[in-house]
C-alpha cells in the first residue's frame, strides 16, 4: 500500500516541479532506471534516499508517504511503516540503514544546528523508564534514557567475525586502553577534560589545580592519553623555562566506553528487555 502511495506522490511531486526522470536521478546521483522503478513501485527508495527526496521536494515524509497532514504519522508509526512486509533479516539491515540515513542528516544540517544551538541539547526524561535491550545471537540493542545516562548503540555481527580479538598486537593496545581506565585519578582527569569550564590548551598544574591530583600524576596521565587518545601535546617556551602545553577537544569514545560501564554495573528499569544468548562470534 505504501509503496503505491510513495510511487503516486514521486510522479505528481516530480510533474509539479516539471522536471524529467533524468533530472531527478541525476540530482539524487542515481540512474533514471532506479527513479523509473520508484515511479512504477516496482521499488521503493531506502531511507536515505527518503531523506534526500523530502529534503529535495521541500515537504515532510508523510507527504511523501502520501498521507495528508490531518493523517500526519508520529515516529513510531513512520518508523513501523519502512519495515512493513520485511523478514526477520530485512528488518535488521533496515535498521542499520536508517541509522546511517539519520548520520547523514545531522551531517547536513550540523552547520545549522550548531549556529542556532544556545545551549547544548539535554534529552527529557519521560515518566516512568525509558530504556530498552534486545539481546541476540546476531543483534544487540541498547538505548537508555535515565538521570545519568542517555545513549543509543546498536551492535552487528561483521565480516571479519571479531578477528581483531585475536589479534596480538590489536589486543595488547586494548589492554592499553582498559588499563589506563582502571585508574580512579585517571577518571577524575577525563572527567575535568570533558566539562566546559576546561580549556582546549591546558598544563598538568592547570589540571592538578582542578582535580586534586598531583600535577606529576596528571602529567604522567595526560602523557600516556596522548598515546592512545586525539592527545596531542606540544612545549611552550616561557620566560620561566619550558612548560609542556597539552590540547584535547574531548573523546567521546571514552565518554561512551565509560557510559557502557556504568551501565553494566548499575540497575536500569527496562520498559523493554528480551535477553538472548549473544554469540556474535561465529565458528571457525
Amino acid at each position: 500500500m505504501y509503496k503505491r502511495k510513495i510511487a503516486e506522490k514521486l510522479v505528481a511531486l516530480r510533474k509539479e516541479k516539471g522536471i524529467t526522470q533524468g533530472e531527478l536521478a541525476e540530482r539524487l546521483s542515481v540512474s533514471d532506471k532506479t527513479v523509473s522503478k520508484w515511479e512504477n513501485g516496482s521499488s521503493t527508495p531506502n531511507p536515505d534516499m527518503l531523506a534526500a527526496l523530502a529534503q529535495y521536494f521541500d515537504i515532510s515524509l508523510d507527504v511523501l508517504f502520501g498521507f495528508e497532514p490531518r493523517m500526519k504519522m508520529t515516529v513510531d508509526e513512520t518508523i513501523a511503516s519502512l519495515f512493513k512486509g520485511l523478514d526477520r533479516n530485512e528488518v535488521l539491515l533496515q535498521t542499520l540503514e536508517i541509522d546511517k540515513a539519520i548520520s547523514k542528516t545531522l551531517l547536513r544540517n550540523h552547520k545549522q544546528a550548531l549556529s542556532e544551538a544556545d545551549s547544548p541539547v539535554v534529552p527529557k526524561l519521560s515518566p516512568g523508564p525509558s530504556s530498552s535491550r534486545l539481546i541476540f545471537r546476531d543483534f544487540f540493542d541498547l538505548i537508555v534514557s535515565t538521570e545519568d545516562a542517555n545513549i543509543s548503540l546498536k551492535l552487528f555481527r561483521n565480516e571479519s567475525n571479531f578477528a581483531w580479538l585475536k589479534d596480538a598486537d590489536r589486543k595488547k593496545k586494548l589492554v592499553k586502553i582498559f588499563s589506563f581506565l582502571s585508574d580512579e585519578d585517571v577518571l577524575s582527569v577525563l572527567y575535568f577534560l570533558h566539562t566546559e569550564t576546561c580549556s582546549e590548551c591546558v598544563t598538568a598544574e592547570y589540571v592538578a589545580q582542578h582535580t586534586g591530583v598531583a600535577a606529576e600524576k596528571v602529567a604522567d596521565i595526560l602523557d600516556r592519553y596522548c598515546q592512545i587518545s586525539a592527545c596531542s601535546q606540544q612545549t611552550a617556551h616561557l620566560a620561566e623555562g619550558e612548560k609542556k602545553v597539552y590540547a584535547f577537544q574531548g573523546d567521546g569514545y571514552a565518554l561512551a566506553i565509560l557510559t557502557l560501564a556504568h551501565l553494566k554495573i548499575s540497575h536500569v528499569l527496562w520498559n523493554h528487555s528480551m535477553k538472548n544468548p549473544t554469540k556474535m562470534i561465529g565458528g571457525d
